[in-house]
């Protein structure tokens, strides 16, 4: 019974090993990938390529379906959109985007506005920053595979799952994984930092990986204390 279970884990182990090896090696190349297009990028001329986006736009709000046809008839008949600066050639900056009002005006319960939206210049150098973050990403995540490899290979030649070295490879992996807790954050850059000349980095902490370590931690001091009673009872026969 014992060595059937013994067996069991082992080969869930070495199961382990082999995924994580595949994974390391995914890894790798998506490191390398990401450190090649940030090194082409940053030195790439500054005005070897700008695009521009553009795109139009048609509203229809209809007020009839919150207030009802006869009041929204009555307060949109009275209404001068032109009084709130709101007339065909005015341009809005909506958070980077600039547009410009073709149309806006009010028809029965209804306010129609159509116009054309254009972005800024977008330079592909700005995209280092972001490759940047996704590469401390990618090393924090090899660092965690190479600590989870070494798990599973304990785990695959352990004669007891209490045994030192599978309690300290499961320790150093919960240790591993403290990076994540502040910096699991690193690649949810905010996408209009990208378009405004200024990469926004957003830094924050993440309770779930917070979590995730205390039990893995938790989970290490028990396997030790197993480790304690079964040296007792080995002791004793």
């Amino acid at each position: 019974m014992k060595e059937d279970a013994i067996s069991k884990i082992n080969k869930m182990g070495k199961a382990g090993s082999i995924i994580t090896i595949i994974l390391r090696i995914f890894v790798i190349l998506g490191l390398v990938g990401t450190i090649m297009a940030a090194i082409v990028l940053a030195v790439l001329p500054e005005d070897t390529l700008h695009i521009r986006m553009a795109g139009t736009a048609n509203i229809d709000v209809n007020l009839a379906s919150v207030v009802g046809k006869n009041a929204a008839e009555e307060a949109l008949a009275d209404i001068d959109l032109s009084e709130y600066g709101y007339e065909k050639g005015t341009e809005l900056d909506l958070e980077g985007v600039s547009y410009g009002i073709d149309k806006f005006e009010t028809k029965g319960s209804h306010i129609l506005m159509s116009g054309n939206g254009k972005m800024g210049d977008f330079n592909l150098r700005k995209l280092v920053g972001p490759l940047v973050a996704v590469t401390l990403h990618l090393i924090m995540t090899l660092i965690t595979l190479f600590f989870i490899g070494a798990l599973f290979k304990a785990v695959g030649k352990c004669q007891s799952p209490f045994e030192e070295d599978v309690i300290k490879k499961m320790r150093m992996f919960a240790y591993s994984l403290i990076p994540w807790v502040v910096f699991s954050s690193i690649s949810d850059m905010a996408s209009e930092g990208i378009f405004n000349n200024r990469v926004k980095f957003s830094l924050s902490v993440n309770f779930n990986m917070v979590f995730v370590v205390l039990m893995i931690l938790a989970l290490t001091y028990i396997f030790q204390y197993g480790a304690v009673l079964q040296r007792e009872s080995d002791e004793t026969l």
